[in-house]
């Protein structure tokens, strides 16, 4: 840091890395109705060589779907914890900018500061940033006199 001025290397992640880890943890941790509207959306606007390009990805990641259809995509990671973190990581910047459009993937999002996907870009943890701070010393207050509050 220079002049209180951070450089381009303390900057934080960028737009795009930010909608990806987003939607990588959105896949990772949504609930089983969020994650299938999520897909369907996702499915439903992606064009067809992208989607077969996401299909590779699943597929790298261990999770073959046949056919690619937001059913048999939730259905094969529901309750299971390991294809959810695949289904997580196969996710490309195409999935994540239809899933940053959407609304209904808003609710999906809380607890994404404190997430492993967060970390590995470099968002900065809140929950950290409250606990690193020092608490303030108070006056002690007496009875009957001004002592201890503030001005």
């Amino acid at each position: 840091m220079i002049f209180g001025r951070r450089s381009n290397e303390e900057s934080g992640p960028t737009p795009a890395e930010l909608e990806l880890a987003r939607t990588q943890y959105l896949l990772r941790t949504a609930k089983e109705p969020l994650l299938s509207q999520v897909v369907v959306d996702v499915l439903g606007t992606l064009r067809p060589e992208v989607r077969e390009e996401w299909r590779a990805g699943l597929y790298e990641q261990g999770l073959a779907v046949e056919p690619l259809t937001a059913e048999a995509l939730v259905e094969m990671v529901t309750g299971r914890d390991e294809a959810r973190k695949a289904l997580g990581r196969s996710a490309t910047a195409a999935v994540a900018d239809v899933v940053a459009g959407l609304i209904s993937a808003s609710p999906g999002f809380r607890g994404f500061a404190s997430s492993p996907e967060a970390r590995e870009i470099g968002v900065p943890d809140p929950d950290r940033q409250i606990a690193r701070q020092r608490p303030r010393a108070e006056p002690p207050y007496l009875p009957g006199t001004t002592a201890g509050t503030r001005r």
